[in-house]
């Protein structure tokens, strides 16, 4: 069972999140050109543009940024002429070509921080989340209300939770499944580096379907777990609505995993799937600096 706090649904300024996303991108004419999102991550960075709210084709980039005029080439040619950059990164040379790329291309960059994130945080002034927990636990909070909990499946997962005041209350980190599969191969002489792909079963009859039940039904429990802990910690009896974000979510074999039960007294980890919340979240943090068109 889920929690369902009075605004479930609605964001903390009383609007469906898609609507003020619609509100907001009004003060942009699509002569002004899309927002191009980048979600700089550790296997790879994803370019997007974003157009009131939505999410257009996503550009995969593996491995380290090209070079700055390079960049500056793909970001100018995603979706039009471009209205503003908008990036959360993790990887430091990302977040450096990005800075140059724009000001190769003459282009205004809004980079995604504990600063520039609308979201209070209940932790101590010295702990520093990663932007990107910070900017998903933001959409999350925008998206279902408070509390809420967003769990993002990357190279780490990470299960992090918004208290009943909008606030971020910090989170959990583990392995993620490409990660945890590698891991595997490289330090068991005898385990085989296995793809990532569907498990078949739980009780898997061989030893490469046994390592995928392991590493992804592992996935599945260990968010579950966390996830009801956090409840708890906040003295609930059911959990807060749960959305589910991260490259491995728009696998649609992951998505049904997230989202239908896993047996008798197990129902959904996820409530809701969104492969694309950075991306999203991105693009409404730049609309959610402008004024709202009356």
């Amino acid at each position: 069972m889920v929690a369902h706090a009075a605004q479930r649904g609605l964001p903390r300024g009383g609007a469906p999140y898609h609507r003020r996303m619609r509100q907001h991108a009004t003060v942009r004419t699509e002569a002004e050109g899309p927002v191009v999102a980048i979600d700089a991550g550790n296997s790879a960075a994803k370019l997007a543009p974003v157009i009131a709210g939505r999410v257009g084709p996503v550009v995969r980039l593996p491995g380290p940024p090209p070079d700055p005029v390079a960049l500056a080439a793909r970001i100018s040619g995603i979706g039009g002429p471009v209205a503003r950059v908008a990036l959360v990164s993790v990887v430091p040379a990302w977040t450096e070509a990005v800075r140059e790329a724009c000001d190769h291309a003459g282009l205004s960059l809004l980079i995604a921080t504990r600063e520039t994130i609308p979201l209070p945080s209940a932790l101590p002034v010295a702990a520093r989340p990663g932007a990107d927990r910070l900017l998903a636990a933001w959409a999350a909070r925008e998206l279902a209300g408070s509390p809420v909990i967003v769990a993002d499946l990357g190279t780490a997962t990470t299960v992090d939770l918004v208290g009943p005041d909008g606030d971020f209350r910090g989170g959990a980190i583990l392995p993620g499944a490409g990660l945890a599969l590698a891991a595997l191969a490289r330090a068991a002489a005898l385990l085989p580096e296995v793809p990532l792909a569907a498990p078949e079963r739980a009780a898997g009859r061989g030893t490469e379907e046994a390592i995928r039940a392991g590493v992804l039904l592992g996935q599945i429990g260990a968010i579950r777990e966390i996830a009801a802990r956090q409840a708890a910690e906040l003295g609930l009896t059911e959990r807060p609505h749960l959305i589910a974000t991260g490259g491995i979510t728009a696998l649609p074999w992951m998505a049904e995993l997230l989202t239908a039960p896993a047996g008798p007294g197990l129902g959904p980890v996820a409530d809701r799937v969104e492969p694309e919340l950075l991306l999203r979240a991105l693009g409404a943090l730049v609309a959610a600096q402008q004024p709202v068109a009356a």
